[in-house]
């Protein structure tokens, strides 16, 4: 009874893990995300989906009942991996006990050996590792300018060297770009997306703190900040609220763009 218990919790806490990486998954596929950290996810979630296909009925039609304890996305996180497992532990439990899993119980055995356990260690780690490396964007994959600020730029003569930029997009799109320019080609972008030099004071924290690797302004008295004043209107439709720092001393220019 106390290994039926133990199983079931571990997975239940596996359950969670996959249904909070489906959810990552779809949004990378849906919104034109890493296809590497896609494929990495994906390899941990389709053999679990694979294993308990039932898990898809509960995604897809509990979310949208309209009970109440239901209703809250964090409720919801533990709804479906609960129902999952509930279903998986006594689906396995009949076939155990009609003969079924005699089998597979070999391959669980030599799994729980010390050389089972460092291949399955050994497999976490490396996915873990290409995921980290991914969700840093190690090594960059966009060395391209966003569609908006070379929309902008389209007239001009700004020349962006070694251009690298991260993009989350959802409902909205966040752009994370880092060139190197020089001084007048700073001020044309500056014109261009409609900014103006501001102190250090007003730029977010969030603005310091990005995902990428590759993202590190300084902050010091010689480096130059830039915001929009309100949200202008790039193209129709589409406003947009961007901060800028720019090092006069390696001209290296660092530009987060929130499109709404």
């Amino acid at each position: 009874m106390k290994k039926w218990i133990v199983r079931t919790l571990a997975l239940l806490v596996f359950n969670v893990v996959v249904f909070l990486l489906t959810g990552w998954l779809c949004t990378l596929l849906l919104f034109g995300g890493d296809v590497i950290l896609a494929g990495v996810i994906a390899v941990v979630v389709v053999p679990s989906i694979l294993l308990q296909p039932w898990s898809i009925f509960f995604a897809v039609t509990l979310p949208f009942l309209s009970v109440s304890f239901i209703d809250h996305s964090s409720i919801l996180i533990l709804t479906v991996p609960v129902f999952t497992t509930a279903i998986s532990i006594l689906f396995w439990y009949l076939l155990d006990r009609a003969g079924r899993l005699e089998r597979i119980k070999p391959l669980a055995a030599r799994l729980k050996t010390k050389k089972g356990l460092a291949v399955i260690a050994c497999i976490v780690f490396f996915l873990c590792a290409i995921g980290y490396a991914r969700h840093v964007d190690f090594p960059p994959l966009t060395r391209t300018v966003p569609p908006l600020l070379e929309h902008q730029l389209r007239d001009t003569t700004v020349k962006l060297v070694h251009p690298l930029c991260s993009s989350e997009i959802w409902l909205d799109a966040e752009y994370y770009v880092r060139a190197t320019v020089s001084e007048h080609d700073m001020q044309v972008i500056a014109d261009k997306m409609q900014m103006h030099a501001i102190p250090a004071s007003e730029v977010p924290v969030t603005f310091w703190n990005q995902q990428p690797y590759w993202w590190r302004p300084q902050r010091s008295e010689k480096i130059r900040m830039f915001s929009t004043t309100e949200l202008p209107e790039m193209e129709e439709g589409s406003h947009c609220e961007i901060y800028a720092a720019w090092n006069p001393e390696d001209n290296i220019l660092y530009m987060s763009i929130f499109d709404f």
